[in-house]
C-alpha cells in the first residue's frame, strides 16, 4: 500500500512537492492520500465515544526541554479546555439544535450513570435523566423520547420511543428512565435521544440532544498498557520539560496501515491538545506527541492522563465511491434526515451535497462519514502517568 522509504517522518513535511516521487499515477495517488491522512492524525476535537481502560506509569520530571523532532503538521490549535466540576450533570449538547418552537425548551437537571460508566457484558441497567420544562407550554403525556442516533449501530436494547406518561408544566421536572442492556462485546457505546412533542417537533435540551455513553469491560485488559476495541497501546517514554511535555507510545494495531488521532493530555480539569509524528520505520506502530504544558503547570497534580481518541486507516480506500454507497444506507438509518452524494477519489473528498440531520454540524457529519468509510476504531486509549 505504501512504501517504507516514502513514509519516513522526514518526508511528512514535503507534501507540497509530490513531483519528487517518480512513480506511476496510481502509486502517487496512494502516497499523496496517505500522507494527507498522516498529517491529520492529530487533528483536534472531541468525541464522547469512550471505551476506557487505563494503565499507570510512574515518572520523574526532567528539568530539560524535550528533544526536538520535526513536528507533524496538524489541522488546528485550540485553547486549553476547562472541565466541568463533578457536581454538575455530565451531558454536553451535541451541536446546537434550533428549538422547533420558541416556546418549547428543556434543561437537563440530573442523571445517573455518567458518561464512561463501565458495565460487564450483557449487564442490565436503567438510565435516568431528569428534565425540566423551561419553555412556556405544558408537555402532555403524549410527548415522547425517541432514539435519534447510535454511532456504533448498537441501541443497547432501547425501545424506539417512550411516552412521558404525564403532563409537565413550565418550571416542573420529569424523570425519564429507560431500561438498557450492555452489549456482549467490549468497547464503548453511545445512544442519542431527542424529546419531541405531539407534532413530532424536536424540543431542544440545553440547545441539543441528550444521550448515554457506556463502556463494556471484558476483563481482558493488559497490565502494561491500555486496550480498547481489540487494540492496545503502551507508553514507552515521557519527558516533562520547562514549557512542554513529550510522550512516546506504541500500538498493537490490527492488520493494515493505521494512525492514531486526537491525542490529548489531561491534568485536573485542563486538557491540552498536541502536535506529533511517527517513530521508527514503516509500517508505523510507534508515535510521539508534544503537549504545550510544562513542569510548573503539572507539578500540582499527582498524576495526569494521555489519551488517543481513535485510530484510522491510511491509504486510499479501494473503490472509494462504491464503499461510500455501501455504508450510506446504514448511516441514513442511524442519522435520520442525512443525505449526501458519494464522490470518486479524484474529487478530493468522500461526499458532497451534504444534507444535515438536526443536531449536527457539517464538520461533525463529514467526520462521521469519513470514519465509516475508513473503518475507524474508537477508544479512547488512556495512559495514566503518576509523578
Amino acid at each position: 500500500m505504501l512504501l517504507s522509504a516514502l513514509l519516513h517522518t522526514s518526508i511528512l513535511l514535503r507534501l507540497e512537492t509530490p513531483e519528487i516521487f517518480q512513480f506511476d499515477k496510481t502509486m502517487r495517488k496512494q502516497i499523496s492520500y496517505s500522507l494527507i491522512l498522516i498529517c491529520l492524525f492529530f487533528a483536534l476535537g472531541c468525541t464522547n465515544i469512550t471505551a476506557i481502560q487505563t494503565a499507570s506509569v510512574t515518572i520523574a520530571p526532567s528539568t530539560e526541554e524535550p528533544s526536538t523532532k520535526t513536528a507533524m503538521p496538524h489541522l488546528a490549535e485550540t485553547e486549553t479546555a476547562t472541565g466541568t466540576p463533578d457536581s454538575q450533570p455530565t451531558e454536553t449538547a451535541i451541536a446546537a439544535v434550533a428549538p422547533t418552537s420558541d416556546r418549547e425548551s428543556a434543561h437537563l437537571v440530573t442523571e445517573n450513570h455518567p458518561d464512561g460508566t463501565s458495565f460487564g457484558p450483557l449487564a442490565q441497567f436503567v438510565k435516568t435523566w431528569t428534565l425540566e420544562n423551561t419553555g412556556e407550554t405544558v408537555w402532555t403525556a403524549r410527548y415522547q423520547v425517541v432514539v435519534f442516533a447510535a454511532p456504533q449501530g448498537e441501541t443497547l436494547g432501547a425501545a424506539e420511543s417512550i411516552s412521558l406518561g404525564k403532563s409537565v408544566s413550565p418550571g416542573e421536572s420529569v424523570e425519564i428512565s429507560i431500561p438498557l442492556v450492555a452489549p456482549r462485546t467490549g468497547g464503548s457505546y453511545t445512544v442519542v435521544w431527542q424529546l419531541v412533542n405531539e407534532r413530532g417537533e424536536v424540543i431542544a435540551v440545553d440547545g441539543g440532544n441528550f444521550w448515554v455513553t457506556i463502556r463494556v469491560s471484558t476483563g481482558e485488559d493488559e497490565a502494561a498498557g491500555t486496550t480498547a476495541n481489540g487494540v492496545s497501546v503502551s507508553l514507552t517514554a515521557i519527558d516533562i520539560g520547562v514549557s512542554q511535555t513529550r510522550a512516546e507510545f506504541c500500538f498493537t494495531f490490527p492488520p493494515g496501515d493505521w494512525m492514531p488521532q486526537e491525542i490529548s493530555l489531561t491534568a485536573g480539569t485542563n486538557t491540552y491538545n498536541s502536535q506529533g509524528g511517527t517513530l521508527g520505520s514503516y509500517p508505523f506502530s510507534c508515535f510521539y506527541a508534544i503537549f504545550p504544558v510544562g513542569a510548573s503547570e503539572l507539578a500540582s497534580f499527582p498524576s495526569f492522563q494521555i489519551a488517543a481518541q481513535k485510530i484510522t486507516t491510511l491509504g486510499i480506500v479501494d473503490d472509494q465511491e462504491a464503499k461510500c454507497e455501501a455504508i450510506k444506507p446504514q448511516l441514513q438509518v442511524q442519522y435520520p434526515g442525512l443525505d449526501f452524494t458519494c464522490l470518486p477519489f479524484e474529487a478530493g473528498q468522500y461526499a458532497g451535497g451534504l444534507v444535515l440531520p438536526s443536531g449536527f454540524t457539517q464538520a461533525e457529519m463529514e467526520a462521521i462519514i469519513s470514519d465509516a468509510i475508513q473503518g475507524t476504531l474508537y477508544g479512547p486509549w488512556l495512559l495514566t502517568v503518576t509523578q
